[in-house]
């Protein structure tokens, strides 16, 4: 389903000058499909505009429309030079036809839609302004630092402002979608041509991420998906407004705690999740595997911490990427100082992380023992190495049971590493970064986390029933959940069997049903196969199978969300309705 850049179905050669030159010339008609929907005809082929042997797809030129609506998020930070080529953007004629296009396909006889086309003009008119200056100051400062950076970090924030006009009137008026997609058709080949001929090496910067073919599997944007029973199921679907509260809340608390916050990705292992993490900083992040942080790394985020112990294995890729982005590795053992010295990264020197154990006792060092000093005076002392900071995690919050218990754990996590770093200090050796954190502990942290500069929860972002469990949220705090279908209906054994199995949410949680059906709380998930599931009842009672026929969904909170978001490709977004999907996030794979 995921393919690479080249194998992308792209745009013919000579197309895209052609719909940008009927656009200006105001020449473009549109016809209606049979389900109503209205869709432009695109001119014939003009073999003429040849666009120098580069193809466009239409996830580029998204990517390209979206950059541009991105830096436009605060004009007072840019210097406003030129607006001499908004003209040749013509986005009167792209205007007026879309506003009347909504006039034409109102959904609601009280609403023609228009007035929220209208104010999402209000905005991207600045945005296009704001672009050309920008691309205006690029080609006159070519060297300029910090424009792609710029760039990449907004691009993110611009989708989901975007997205909140495209689906701002909720179900009722879910044509919005379809508008949107019609909008972006004709709006692609004017910005795409305008970056091509004005900025290429940004453009080609925005492009060289992975994308995703949306013609091989339905999608939001494709228009094939437009509610959850529109889904192939088992499917992973994640409530919106819930991840974006439970991000800006950890985001706030480590604040209130003078703390900064690392979050860890791997919960979601998402670039639009991680973007909520961050507070659209798109720094500073925690990876599990090298593929997560090749990934975002790619996806424009930069001061990464690697949190496994690093292996010698490893240090090709992870050199590859200390020399793209500040990237950190983490060691608790003096025996990989060799190894780190012996494979460089072009700066000549690796940024290293210390893990130490507060009591999970997993992975770290002792505090107390002399072999941990030990090893941080190595790495302060030796030109290959600077020494970043420590990081513990206190995993062992997961067998506490309620916020008293949890908070306990948390001092403990806390005082393992302030007073190691302490002792760092007393020998002459600062300690930049002083680190804790899981989502137990986070979630309930110390009153006061003195010398404590660093938090780094992860599962936070999704909650699930295993934190339920614990105490560290609510059922109202969990955004993600499983959707499977009834398949089958066995009277006999008082069962229904589901589309969903071991490979659609893992084994973890089975003595807890694998987690709980948030639509059906009498029901119980008893046993899983390898794609499929049997649901029974709670009570023993017979199963209703009326109320659960063939083809109706199920929702699954599951018990360990990273576990079963491990399971899919991708993790459909809804909106505050949990019906309309308004996003599909992809996911990263492998180690």
């Amino acid at each position: 389903m995921l393919q690479a850049d080249d194998s992308e179905q792209s745009i013919p050669t000579g197309s895209v000058p052609s719909v940008t030159a009927s656009l200006i010339a105001g020449e473009t008609t549109s016809t209606v499909s049979s389900g109503g929907e209205v869709r432009p005809e695109i001119p014939p082929q003009d073999a003429s505009n040849s666009r120098r042997g580069k193809n466009w797809s239409t996830r580029e030129m998204e990517m390209c429309a979206k950059a541009c609506i991105a830096v436009a998020r605060d004009p007072e930070n840019v210097n406003e030079k030129l607006t001499t080529h908004t003209t040749q953007l013509n986005l009167d004629k792209v205007e007026a036809r879309y506003t009347s296009l909504c006039k034409a396909n109102a959904v609601d006889s009280d609403r023609d839609g228009s007035a929220v086309w209208n104010e999402f003009f209000s905005k991207i008119r600045p945005a296009f302004k704001k672009m050309v200056s920008i691309m205006d100051d690029v080609q006159q400062n070519p060297a300029k630092p910090g424009v792609e950076e710029t760039v990449e970090q907004q691009r993110v924030v611009a989708e989901q402002i975007y997205d909140n006009y495209s689906v701002s009137g909720g179900s009722k008026y879910k044509r919005l979608l379809t508008w949107k997609q019609e909008y972006w058709k004709q709006l692609y080949p004017i910005v795409s041509d305008y970056l091509q001929s004005h900025a290429h090496y940004l453009s080609h910067r925005l492009l060289k991420r992975p994308r995703l073919d949306v013609d091989a599997l339905p999608s939001v944007r494709s228009g094939d998906v437009e509610r959850v029973t529109d889904l192939r199921t088992p499917a992973l679907v994640v409530r919106l407004d819930i991840v974006t509260r439970n991000c800006t809340q950890m985001l706030q608390r480590a604040a209130r705690l003078g703390c900064v916050l690392r979050p860890h990705v791997k919960t979601h292992k998402t670039l639009e999740g991680a973007t909520l993490q961050t507070g659209n900083t798109n720094r500073r992040i925690t990876c599990s595997t090298l593929a997560e942080a090749e990934f975002f790394a790619n996806g424009g985020f930069d001061d990464i911490l690697y949190a496994c112990p690093i292996t010698p294995d490893k240090l090709p890729q992870a050199a590859s990427l200390a020399n793209r982005r500040t990237f950190h590795v983490l060691v608790d053992n003096a025996a990989m100082l060799p190894h780190l010295a012996a494979h460089l990264p072009t700066s000549g020197c690796w940024s290293v992380f210390v893990m130490v154990d507060c009591g999970y006792g997993r992975d770290g060092v002792q505090g107390t023992d002399p072999a941990a000093l030990a090893l941080v005076k190595a790495l302060d002392a030796g030109d290959a190495f600077t020494f970043a900071g420590v990081y513990t995690h206190g995993g062992h919050s997961y067998d506490a049971r309620g916020s008293v218990a949890i908070r306990a754990v948390a001092e403990q996590e806390a005082a393992a590493v302030v007073q190691f770093s302490k002792l760092l200090r007393a020998h002459g050796v600062e300690c930049p970064v002083v680190g804790v954190g899981s989502t137990p502990t986070c979630s309930h942290p110390p009153l006061s986390l003195d010398g404590v500069t660093e938090m780094h929860p992860g599962n936070y972002a999704y909650y699930d029933v295993m934190q339920k469990d614990i105490g560290a949220c609510c059922q109202e705090d969990i955004a993600v959940r499983v959707a499977t279908r009834v398949v089958g209906h066995q009277p006999v054994r008082n069962t229904l069997l589901v589309d969903l199995g071991w490979t659609g949410v893992s084994q973890q949680g089975a003595e807890c049903h694998y987690g709980t059906f948030i639509n059906a709380p009498d029901l119980r998930l008893s046993k899983l196969k390898q794609e499929i599931g049997e649901v029974t009842s709670g009570n023993g009672l017979p199963l209703d199978y009326v109320k659960w026929p063939i083809g109706s969904i199920l929702f699954l909170l599951p018990y360990h969300a990273c576990a079963a978001t491990h399971q899919h490709q991708h993790a459909w977004v809804v909106g505050s309705d949990g019906d309309v999907v308004v996003d599909r996030w992809k996911i990263c794979k492998g180690w």
